[in-house]
């Protein structure tokens, strides 16, 4: 379980930050994809992006629950994301402080499943409805938690969940009704943007 007002205020934010960034912040290619490599933060982690990349960073309120162990915590969510063509892509991670009273009885597996739930909700999408998120590698990620949804608006999310020294990473892909692609494209820059995922 998690604050959700706050967390779902957040995942809200950071999307309304890249689209309005977005009109700014234009590519010279402007008919295509012009993927380039970016090195996320201070982090291990590379990614593709096709557009000219965003950040922004907030402090969020979180609550988890592990073996009926609740603990409320502050913590800093960090993302990197851009907006072509009205799709959005995004990388956000946060991380706790190791040995604080705060990271005590608190898990990976709580903490993720608390992003999860602030991140369905934040489209509109029942948590319990959602599934159960599939584990997997991809691109250079060994293992992962990966979920597809589609909203009530027609608006597709895809979300990848791993951790990596210590840091948990949120990676999402956001394709709206209205940009009227194919399954078959966006499968293709699905495909693309995940696959490269790498850990230096």
């Amino acid at each position: 379980m998690c604050k959700y007002a706050s967390l779902t205020r957040v995942v809200k934010t950071f999307r309304q930050v890249i689209a309005l960034l977005a009109g700014v912040a234009l590519t010279a290619c402007s008919q295509g994809f012009n993927w380039r490599e970016i090195s996320v933060g201070a982090t291990h982690l590379k990614i593709w992006l096709p557009c000219k990349p965003q950040e922004a960073s907030r402090e969020v309120d979180m609550q988890t629950n592990a073996h009926g162990n609740i603990q409320s915590f502050k913590v800093q969510i960090s993302m990197v994301g851009c907006e072509k063509d009205s799709l959005q892509f995004a990388v956000a991670y946060l991380s706790l402080p190791q040995g604080s009273t705060q990271a005590q009885g608190t898990n990976e597996t709580s903490l993720q499943q608390a992003w999860q739930e602030g991140s369905l909700r934040s489209l509109g999408v029942d948590p319990v409805l959602a599934g159960t998120a599939r584990s997997g590698a991809v691109g250079g990620i060994q293992q992962g938690s990966h979920l597809s949804v589609t909203n009530e608006q027609g608006l597709y999310a895809r979300f990848t969940w791993f951790m990596d020294a210590g840091i948990l990473y949120q990676i999402a892909l956001y394709v709206p009704k209205s940009a009227g692609l194919s399954s078959s494209k966006i499968a293709e820059i699905e495909d693309t943007f995940y696959a490269s995922l790498q850990l230096k």
